[in-house]
């Protein structure tokens, strides 16, 4: 709030002041591709306002706080001058790169060169980048330098380049004029070859490249007095890069701190100063106190192993269990499910029986009566009650007044949760009829009258009267007179008799019993209330053939596909609910706490210490954390980084003081370049910042572009997140990341 607030209050933006300077970075590949470029922005301090397109953006020599967002930058720089790094999110840079090389006259890849002998032949081309808005290709020019070993090649040839010797280094420079492309070509006889970084610098001209009477003197002296006027920048930049290394340096080891911490060892801050000490110092200190280290980091790893195995057996079990019980649940509701709805179904085709019977209803009906305690006494006192005559007389006479049992009531019993059928038909009835009285229960109950009427006195005098009436009869006369004597002392003529007089008996019975049968059911399925119904329906839903009936429909439904696809569904649904998983989680936790689990990850642990796997592992980790070892490697690594960076770093200083140098030799003709500086009125040209046009005009914009050295690996690198190889440009690169 006080940064925006301030930045409210008192603006001090780019675009207002041209103080700012931009440093553009550029790494090249090996073919002279550039990849990610970021900007180096430069303020004098205070509250700074800036634009820019970034990815990230970072304070590089004050802790100041930065706020980005949108593509602008903004802070207070405390310092009197403040340094923020911004990683472009996309960039066209003024001039197109492209690096070849031969070797004995074949093209070979850059990487090939590296410890090569032979015709070594380097081409650089520069061009105009049209994709590329602004003027920079214009109006700034390029300073392209080149280090060669002298003990490794030998006839250098390099026409337009500047040579000059720096111990067994000899230092070739190109200038590149603004709007100028250029093509340059190196050659040399080389042994066991390496070169540094290519490098190459654009900065700002103001001479007009329509100028012929600029001398090339003067070209010459311009771009010393450009390059010297920007060797505080350079060296400044140079500081800030060779601290950042540092500082990512420390971060990386500060990322360790609990590491060195647990083995005791103190972690300093690396310098320029005491690096090569502390580093010599970490290395050393480890190897110790590392013996301690390994076998409780050993033993950590393998108590986490074993409890995670035991958590996924004691997990797996767990879920298991609850699986069975979730399933047994589902199943249980299910069940109840499709019972109900067997059993609905099942009432409503039964109601619609007894609503609308048919002939086999009916029967079922009546069979069920038949079998009532009350039914069958009923029929016991109705045979008791009458007399059964074998012939002429009806066997049964119509009901008295006097009579509180008939066969009418007998039968309406037999059908009194019987429904009316609408549409009954005489033809219906009568199948019906025919139905019940072949039933075994109707047989049985007219074998029992029959019986009874058999033996009664009445059916006794009409078996005797039939056989006198038979005994009168002209056929039996004529018989008589034949064989009196031997046809009245013969039983078998009385049993014949009472045989005839079954047979009449039982005809009479049966179609009495037919008629009675008949009438009861017309009358009862005319007269039935829907209470007499639910009563019926409810008494045969209580039946033992309904209810095994909707027990086999249950089986059937409960085992269908559909059905066992939906209680899947269901158990699946329940074990992923939050519920179920809190259930199995917290019944883990408990198994896991148990004497029992801890006593097994206890043996499991003695076990795997004393196992081979155990031991190779411990003798390995000690080997990796010993001389071999990936840490001791990394500081090893690590130190070389740095060297490479202060190598760079001085380097850098002693080609600032060469430039300062050369710079005042053409001192003399300073005056007159700095007369041809200038726009058409004589005013100089406005500069305009790389980073966003909204910055408006800038103090200078500079460029700065390099290639990877050309090395040869001594010795293999050791596998790494990112490659240790490379020149000092990409180790730098790479630290700055």
């Amino acid at each position: 709030m006080l940064m925006l607030l301030l930045t409210c209050l008192s603006p001090a933006s780019a675009a207002s002041d041209p103080t700012k300077e931009d440093v553009v970075y550029a790494p090249l590949d090996a073919d002279g591709r550039s990849g990610e470029v970021y900007v180096v922005n430069i303020f004098p301090g205070g509250v700074v306002t800036d634009y820019g397109d970034y990815t990230s953006v970072r304070m590089m020599n004050t802790e100041d706080a930065v706020s980005y967002g949108n593509g602008l930058v903004s802070f207070v720089g405390a310092d009197s001058r403040v340094y923020y790094q911004g990683n472009m999110a996309h960039a066209e840079l003024p001039w197109l790169f492209e690096v070849t090389w031969r070797l004995n006259g074949q093209p070979v890849e850059a990487a090939q060169m590296a410890g090569a002998s032979g015709a070594m032949e380097l081409h650089l081309t520069t061009r105009r980048n049209p994709a590329c808005d602004g003027d920079f290709f214009d109006t700034h020019a390029l300073q392209i330098t080149a280090s060669l070993d002298t003990e490794k090649c030998r006839n250098i040839t390099c026409e337009g380049a500047t040579q000059a010797n720096v111990g067994s280094m000899r230092q070739l420079s190109w200038i590149v004029l603004p709007g100028t492309e250029a093509e340059i070509t190196l050659t040399a006889d080389v042994a066991d070859f390496e070169m540094p970084t290519l490098s190459m610098a654009g900065v700002r001209m103001q001479l007009d490249p329509g100028e012929e009477v600029i001398a090339d003197v003067l070209e010459l002296a311009d771009g010393l007095e450009e390059l010297s006027s920007h060797n505080e920048e350079l060296t400044d930049g140079a500081t800030q890069l060779v601290q950042a290394a540092f500082d990512t340096a420390n971060a990386e080891l500060q990322a360790s701190r609990a590491d060195f911490e647990r083995l005791g060892i103190t972690l300093n801050d690396l310098t320029m100063e005491n690096y090569d000490e502390e580093i010599t110092r970490l290395q050393n200190e480890p190897l110790d106190k590392v013996d301690d280290y390994v076998l409780r980091q050993a033993d950590a790893q393998l108590r986490a192993q074993v409890n995670r195995a035991a958590e996924e057996m004691v997990r797996t079990e767990v879920e298991k269990a609850a699986r069975e019980q979730v399933e047994q649940e589902v199943r249980k509701a299910a069940e109840q499910q499709v019972r109900e709805a067997v059993t609905a179904e099942a009432r409503k085709q039964v109601e619609e029986a007894v609503r609308n019977p048919t002939g086999e209803n009916i029967d079922a009906l009546v069979k069920a009566q038949m079998q009532t305690d009350e039914v069958q006494a009923m029929i016991d006192a109705n045979v008791a009650a009458h007399s059964v005559l074998p012939t002429l007389p009806p066997l049964f006479s119509p009901p008295t007044e006097n009579d509180t049992t008939t066969f009418t009531d007998l039968f309406s019993l037999l059908i009194r949760s019987a429904s009316a059928e609408e549409g009954a038909t005489p033809d219906r009835i009568e199948a019906e009829v025919a139905s019940r009285m072949a039933s075994q229960e109707v047989q049985q109950q007219i074998d029992a009258l029959t019986e009874a009427a058999m033996v009664s006195d009445t059916t006794q005098a009409l078996i005797n009267a039939q056989v006198t009436s038979s005994m009168q009869s002209h056929e039996v006369q004529a018989l008589i007179d034949a064989q009196v004597a031997a046809q009245v002392a013969d039983p078998d003529n009385r049993a014949q008799a009472e045989a005839v007089a079954r047979e009449e008996v039982r005809r009479q019975v049966e179609a009495v019993a037919r008629e009675q049968v008949r009438s009861a059911i017309v009358a009862r399925l005319s007269t039935m209330r829907d209470d007499e119904v639910d009563a019926l329906v409810d008494q045969q839903m209580q039946s033992a053939t309904v209810q095994q009936m909707i027990e086999d429909e249950v089986a059937v439904q409960m085992a269908t596909a559909q059905v066992q696809a939906m209680i899947d569904a269901e158990v699946e649904n329940q074990m992923a609910s939050e519920a179920v998983q809190a259930l199995i989680d917290e019944e883990c936790v408990k198994q896991m706490a148990s004497d029992e689990v801890q006593r097994q990850i206890s043996s499991e642990m003695e076990n795997y210490r004393n196992s081979a796997a155990y031991l190779n592992q411990v003798s390995d980790a000690l080997e990796a954390n010993g001389e071999n070892g990936e840490a001791y490697q990394a500081l090893l690594t690590l130190r070389e980084t740095l060297d490479d960076v202060m190598r760079f770093y001085d380097g850098l200083i002693e080609y600032t003081d060469g430039v300062g140098e050369a710079a005042e030799g053409v001192s003399s003709a300073r005056e007159e370049v700095r007369a041809m500086l200038g726009d058409e009125d004589g005013q100089p040209r406005e500069t305009l910042s790389f980073a966003s046009e909204k910055n408006g005009a800038v103090k200078s914009v500079q460029f700065v572009f390099a290639t990877p050295a050309i090395e040869k690996d001594d010795e293999p690198a050791a596998e790494q997140d990112e490659p240790a190889d490379g020149t000092l440009v990409d180790k730098l690169l790479r630290l700055l990341r």
